[in-house]
């Protein structure tokens, strides 16, 4: 695909300073001299009329000045467990209490003092917005074949995976492709009812989900469904960036003015990828799933509003 790779360690320190983690790491993504990082970093925050060059706000302006965007939210995982593609990043990520960090990627390389560092959790990802657009053509979407059915069934893992997958639509475990095939015949031939698959450059299949009009008479609106990635490309923004692929082909082709979904609690790593493509919750409420009883969040997001 794009060569992605696993998390190694680097050390690198420019300055005798100890707790300069952001200047070292804009002194890294920048190739500044640090006290040239150090004064404009400074600067910048007395612009901003921040106190300190660590505020996010601040550290984020200069990303920005780097070229570099946000690319990924909060994502529940931990830095070691990130799978970023060729490019060049900075995580921010926090232990969850008092301590925040800031870290240069390229090429899947982590350059800091610390190894100890990966354990940290990731609160956002940013990536050189040249890279992102490099790349962003990598994945298309790409209507649902027969064929897809047997790979989506193996990245359902687990009973659980199923039900966080498909809620109470598919009551059996292990599900078969035939099932999904069975099961999505009737519905597209409605004409109301979209599955799309997303593929690599290779043509590889990555991801998939479905669009569908649950209203009959409302055109102007759809849902999203069934949204599911392949287990080794989870963690890297693929998820996000299928969902934003998806709102484009629901404004372009569909012309509707919303788009909702559903996504269960216990799906952490789907909100944060759904909050990273632009929705937000209105609701919640309670399933009777054939395991237990689950809090479902619906969220939408206006087409209007999105990039």
């Amino acid at each position: 695909m794009n060569g992605v790779y696993d998390m190694e360690f680097a050390y690198y320190n420019p300055s005798d300073e100890s707790r300069s983690c952001v200047v070292r790491t804009m002194t890294k993504l920048s190739g500044k001299p640090y006290e040239t990082v150090k004064s404009e970093l400074t600067a910048l925050a007395s612009e901003m009329a921040y106190p300190a060059y660590n505020e996010p706000e601040v550290f984020e302006s200069y990303l920005e000045q780097l070229g570099m965007r946000r690319c990924m939210d909060d994502c529940g995982v931990q830095v070691k467990e990130l799978r970023l593609g060729r490019g060049t990043y900075c995580i921010f990520c926090t232990n969850h209490e008092d301590f925040f960090h800031l870290m240069p990627v390229i090429d899947g390389v982590i350059y800091d003092r610390r190894n100890a560092y990966q354990d940290l959790y990731v609160l956002a990802v940013y990536r050189k917005a040249e890279d992102a657009e490099r790349d962003g053509a990598a994945m298309i979407l790409r209507p649902y074949e027969e064929d897809d059915a047997e790979i989506i069934c193996k990245w359902l893992r687990t009973e659980k995976e199923l039900y966080q997958w498909s809620a109470d639509r598919f009551c059996k475990f292990p599900l078969t492709g035939a099932d999904i095939n069975e099961n999505y015949a009737p519905q597209t031939e409605s004409g109301k009812f979209f599955p799309l698959t997303a593929v690599d450059a290779a043509g590889t299949v990555i991801g998939h989900f479905i669009i569908r009009y649950p209203n009959e008479n409302d055109e102007t609106s759809v849902r999203f469904g069934f949204v599911v990635l392949d287990p080794a490309n989870r963690g890297k923004g693929f998820g996000s960036q299928m969902m934003r692929l998806g709102i484009d082909y629901a404004k372009t082709h569909l012309h509707v003015k919303r788009i909702d979904l559903g996504v269960f609690a216990n799906n952490e790593s789907a909100q944060h990828c759904y909050t990273a493509a632009g929705f937000k919750e209105y609701s919640r409420r309670q399933c009777e799933m054939p395991i237990g009883t689950w809090e479902c969040i619906d969220m939408e997001l206006f087409t209007e509003d999105a990039g």
